[in-house]
C-alpha cells in the first residue's frame, strides 16, 4: 500500500479488509501527514498490536523497507507470522536465517520484549531490535543514560555489547557498541551516527575500526568514593538486604573492601549492582578459605541478551581478582587464595584502598 497513489488508494477505501491475526476489521488510514497503513478499530486486542502505531514508527518501518529492498533483499513489511501470531515490521525471508526487524518506538514491558524475542529464536529467526530516538537520551558525549528497557535490547558481538537507534526524520542511525556499565542508569561506549544509505545491511553487525574505548577509572573512582561517603536512606530491597546481610556479620556498607566493587564487562547485562553480588561472593566463599586453598564459586543467573549471548560474570571476576595477585588460576574455573583481603578499619583505610586498587586495574589495562 505504501507504493500506491493517494487516488488508488481512495479507491481501496470503500472495501472490506479483515486482519489475518484476528480475523477482525480493519481500515485504511492515510493522508497529508499519514503514511498510508491498515488500523485496528478502537479497542481491538489483536495480538499483533504493538502498542500503538506513530508517525515516527510507520516512517520507520518504509524507511527500513526501503533500505533493504533497495539493496536487493526478500523483504515483506508487516509479514504476519502464523506459528508464533507474531508481526514483526519488517521480515527478511530471503538471507540465510529469516530476519525479523523490530522498529520499537513505545515503551513496552520488559517482559513483552523478552517473549517477542523469544518467540522469534525458538523458530530459528534473527530478531533486529532498532530503537527510536525518544530512547537515545545521552548525558554527555560518551554517556548514554540506560535502564531496564534499553538493557533487554542488548547485543554482544565481538566481545562488544552494542544497541541500535534510527532517527527516520534525519533517516540517521546511530550504533552504540563497546557499551559499559557506570551505574543503574546510565552506561559508556562509543557513538557513532550516519546516514542511513551510508552503510549496507551487513556493515551495521560488522565492528569495522574503532578507536580506543572511553575511560572508566575517574567514573569508577568516584563510585567507589560515593558509596563510601553518601548515605541514601532511600532504597531499594536489594540494597537494604545487602546492608542488613552486612551488619549480622559486623560490618559497614562504606568499608567493603575495593575488590568488591569490580568493574565487571557483563555487569551492562546484570540487574543487580556490581558492589553487592561481589561482596557476597567475597564474604561467602573467598573469606572463609584459608591462603593456599581452592575457593569454589556458584554459577550466576543472567538473563541473556537478544542474540543468545549469555556472559559468567562469576568468572570474569575471579579472572580480575587474579589479575590482583588474590586469586590464581589452576584450571577451568578453579582458583586457589594466594592472600587476605581484609576489610578497612577506617575511610582512611578505605581511601588508600580505593586507590591502590585503581592503580593496579589501570596497569592491567582494566579502566
Amino acid at each position: 500500500m505504501y507504493q500506491k497513489s493517494p487516488a488508488e488508494i481512495s479507491q481501496l477505501k470503500g472495501r472490506a479488509y479483515f486482519c489475518p491475526a484476528c480475523r477482525e476489521p480493519v481500515r485504511i488510514r492515510s493522508g497529508l501527514k499519514v503514511i498510508p497503513h491498515f488500523a485496528h478499530l478502537p479497542d481491538n486486542r489483536c495480538p499483533s498490536i504493538k502498542g500503538g502505531e506513530s508517525e515516527e514508527h510507520e516512517a520507520g518501518k518504509w524507511l527500513i523497507y526501503q533500505w533493504l529492498v533497495n539493496q536487493g533483499y526478500q523483504v515483506e513489511l508487516e509479514a504476519y507470522l502464523p506459528s508464533i501470531q507474531q508481526q514483526p515490521d519488517v521480515y527478511l525471508s530471503g538471507a540465510r536465517r529469516p530476519i525479523a526487524v523490530e522498529y520499537q518506538c513505545a515503551k513496552i514491558s520488559v517482559t513483552e520484549i523478552r517473549k517477542r524475542t523469544k518467540g522469534y529464536v525458538d523458530h530459528g529467526i534473527f530478531p533486529l531490535w532498532i530503537l527510536g530516538p525518544k530512547h537515545w537520551k545521552k548525558k554527555r558525549a560518551d554517556i548514554l543514560q540506560f535502564n531496564s528497557f534499553l538493557q533487554s535490547f542488548l547485543y554482544q558481538w565481538s566481545s562488544l555489547y552494542r544497541l541500535f537507534f534510527l532517527h527516520s526524520r534525519t533517516k540517521t542511525l546511530t550504533t552504540a557498541s563497546g557499551l559499559r556499565w557506570l551505574s543503574p542508569s546510565s552506561v559508556t561506549g562509543l557513538f557513532h551516527s550516519y546516514g542511513l544509505n551510508q552503510r549496507t545491511f551487513p556493515q551495521i553487525f560488522s565492528p569495522g575500526w574503532s578507536p580506543p574505548l572511553p575511560s572508566i577509572s575517574h567514573h569508577w573512582e568516584k563510585a567507589w568514593y560515593d558509596n563510601r561517603t553518601k548515605y541514601r536512606r532511600e532504597t531499594g530491597s536489594k540494597e537494604k538486604q545487602f546492608r542488613q546481610y552486612l551488619y549480622l556479620k559486623g560490618y559497614h556498607f562504606s568499608l567493603i573492601p575495593s575488590v568488591c566493587y569490580l568493574p565487571v564487562k557483563s555487569q551492562v547485562q546484570l540487574s543487580v549492582k556490581p558492589y553487592i553480588w561481589q561482596t557476597r561472593l567475597f564474604m561467602d566463599h573467598f573469606m572463609p578459605v584459608s591462603v593456599g586453598s581452592p575457593v569454589e564459586f556458584p554459577e550466576m543467573e543472567v538473563p541473556v541478551t537478544v542474540n543468545q549471548y549469555k556472559p559468567d560474570p562469576v568468572t570474569e571476576y575471579a579472572e580480575l581478582l587474579c589479575g590482583l595477585n588474590i586469586l590464581k588460576k589452576t584450571g577451568n574455573n578453579k582458583w586457589v587464595k594466594t592472600r587476605e583481603v581484609d576489610f578497612p578499619s577506617t575511610m582512611e583505610e578505605a581511601f588508600l584502598d580505593d586507590r591502590t586498587t585503581l592503580a593496579r586495574l589501570k596497569n592491567l589495562k582494566i579502566m
